[in-house]
């Protein structure tokens, strides 16, 4: 018996969210758009070419499609995809994505996430991002994969948002 399932790629899928967002932003205030001026110090120069419209965190890795809403596996029920579906406001001000420095941290020479502030016990910091998909389709070779409810999971590998550096190393400064 053939599958019926169809392929996408991680591009395309990509490509899909940013596509969907453009268009709900667009919808939602098409007269308050303005049109940023050039800074001085930047006349002249050629723009940068970014791979989406979507600022960034500061070290973010070129590699990794940044996302602020999730990407969904065309397998998952539209239901469970539109439970799930949410934007966020893009780079968490709260955090920083850093180089750990410790030669004695089990992740000497990665990066982290660290909190810029205290953060309170129990408080709500960010959302996981990634690709959202069946846990029958799940990647046994990536690092970044969560198990959750409603036979889901979410991989940060090739997308998602700051919370895929987040290293769970209690007790373990920088």
């Amino acid at each position: 018996m053939k599958s019926n399932k169809q392929q996408y790629s991680v591009d395309s899928l990509v490509k899909l969210a940013l596509a969907k967002k453009s268009m709900q932003s667009s919808s939602q205030s098409s007269s308050s758009h303005k049109k940023e001026k050039p800074k001085e110090k930047d006349k002249g120069k050629e723009p940068k070419k970014a791979s989406s419209s979507l600022k960034q965190p500061l070290n973010w890795p070129a590699d990794i499609t940044y996302l602020t809403t999730p990407v969904f596996s065309p397998s998952v029920d539209s239901f469970i995809s539109k439970k799930y579906a949410f934007i966020s406001e893009g780079p968490n001000t709260d955090v920083v994505i850093q180089r750990i420095t410790n030669p004695s941290h089990p992740a000497f020479e990665q990066f982290g996430l660290f909190a810029k502030n205290n953060i309170e016990p129990h408080a709500y910091i960010l959302d996981y991002l990634g690709y959202y998909h069946l846990n029958s389709e799940s990647n046994s070779e990536s690092n970044y994969v969560l198990n959750f409810m409603d036979n889901l999971s979410v991989d940060a590998e090739k997308m998602g948002n700051e919370s895929r550096f987040i290293n769970d190393f209690r007790s373990v400064s920088n």
